[in-house]
């Protein structure tokens, strides 16, 4: 068996981070979250019930979650391709469900039927929601501003060309946006 090299061989190599990635990015946020379900459930939850904590623990998770996606993706040196980003997000997203049921079952005794079940109520569809949110979070880091684009491209390739052209097209993007305005401008009286 050869080894991989070249385009082919990097794409791999970038899969496999982005899966290693993954799995990293649930295990933390899993412990985060289990450390803040706990608190939730034993403090929370009898005071404000089961909805209203579900909803005031979400933000916390998210954030951390925010975090996590953010650290992960520079530690496993990742690119912001949306499919690198998106592969990161399905990979937790999978672990994450299954974690939890694992646990579920495993570890607290519940019933695959009850664990199913927990989807049904209000409480569970907020909690699907924040899990689907912390799956996005990788793909929406991949995104950029145009501001933040600009200053990313330093050092860059810019859309598959070399740096040495890269410099060049920056200039012609400033004089389009100019060559717009100039365009939508009222043209000048004539005395």
């Amino acid at each position: 068996m050869t080894a991989r090299s070249g385009p082919a061989g990097a794409a791999h190599g970038e899969w496999r981070r982005a899966i290693a990635a993954g799995v990293v990015y649930t295990l933390i946020v899993f412990a985060v979250a289990f450390v803040v379900g706990a608190v939730r459930v034993t403090l929370v939850v009898p005071r404000v019930g089961s909805l209203l904590a579900v909803i005031l623990e979400a933000p916390i998770v998210l954030a951390g979650s925010w975090r996590v996606s953010r650290w992960g993706t520079r530690r496993f040196k990742l690119s912001r391709d949306g499919g690198t980003r998106a592969m990161i997000g399905a990979v937790a997203f999978s672990s994450l469900m299954l974690l939890e049921l694992g646990v579920s079952v495993l570890v607290f005794g519940s019933t695959l039927e009850s664990y199913f079940a927990k989807f049904a109520t209000l409480p569970g569809v907020v909690g699907l929601a924040v899990q689907l949110s912390f799956a996005a979070i990788p793909r929406i880091q991949s995104a950029r501003s145009p501001r933040q684009a600009r200053v990313w491209l330093v050092g860059r390739r810019l859309h598959g060309r070399p740096a040495s052209k890269r410099v060049a097209l920056l200039p012609c993007i400033e004089s389009s946006r100019r060559a717009r305005a100039a365009r939508s401008a009222p043209p000048p009286a004539r005395g």
